[in-house]
């Protein structure tokens, strides 16, 4: 059988052979495009120690802060609502006048009085008002003074203490001083441990300050029986020490 032979066009074989190559390179991008889709699994960093560090204070809370509430009753809530609100305003205007003295209102509420067979009896309504300072004795007299005040007169209801912003500042400064102090030495003391000559801090973190005063609960009926014994004895306030702690964590690369 005779093979029948075309003459191939030079222009026509030199496309013929650059479609084949870009073919070809095509093919050898799939794998390599392949490889970037997948997910860079992150290096394992060697001789890395993770640690922290909390230090702690006892502060002595520099702020009081006291409650009163004005409660009246009635048959309707438009009558308690008007003593209520004479009562709260009286207190704010005594209490601006006291220098040092953070007088704000509080929640106010009214609610329905029902007897021992659902039927309805009247209204309550009660509002209160929170006093803050740091000049606790001026701060006494004056929730003495709201307890006395006639017809206007409020109940103390709770008692507590704060740190005040500028003394928790002050003594955050002085405990991150030390955390940083205590990571530095715990990471010299795990490094030599592990058999390292040396550090260094990768990375840190500095926490805040925190800290709880717990509330000072006053019964009513223990004020209102004060109260009853001495007109116009001031408040007796005196805080206790609450602890402030900072913690600083972070790692280090050990190095020989």
């Amino acid at each position: 059988m005779n093979t029948a032979t075309f003459p191939v066009h030079a222009k026509t074989l030199k496309t013929l052979l650059l479609a084949a190559a870009l073919s070809l390179a095509a093919l050898a991008a799939v794998p390599a495009a392949r490889a970037q889709t997948q997910p860079m699994m992150p290096m394992m960093m060697k001789d890395v120690l993770n640690l922290d560090a909390t230090v702690q204070t006892q502060v002595t809370p520099d702020l009081a802060v006291v409650m009163l509430a004005a409660e009246r009753s009635g048959a309707d809530s438009a009558g308690p609502s008007a003593e209520v609100t004479r009562a709260i305003n009286e207190a704010l205007k005594e209490a601006r006048a006291v220098t040092g003295i953070q007088a704000s209102t509080g929640g106010f509420t009214t609610f329905q009085r029902f007897d021992n067979k659902g039927q309805r009896t009247g209204w309550t309504v009660r509002a209160e008002v929170i006093l803050k300072g740091k000049d606790f004795t001026a701060l006494g007299k004056l929730a003495g003074k709201l307890t006395q005040a006639g017809p206007n007169a409020l109940q103390i209801t709770n008692n507590s203490f704060e740190v005040s912003t500028e003394l928790r500042n002050a003594e955050e400064a002085k405990l991150m001083e030390r955390a940083i102090a205590e990571f530095r030495r715990k990471a010299q003391v795990a490094t030599s441990a592990f058999g390292y000559r040396k550090f260094s801090i990768q990375q840190v973190n500095v926490g805040t300050t925190s800290g709880f005063v717990p509330p000072q609960p006053r019964p009513m009926l223990r004020v209102a029986a004060m109260a009853a014994a001495a007109p116009e004895a001031d408040m007796p306030i005196q805080a206790g020490s609450t602890e402030l702690s900072l913690t600083v964590s972070g790692s280090v690369q050990m190095e020989n």
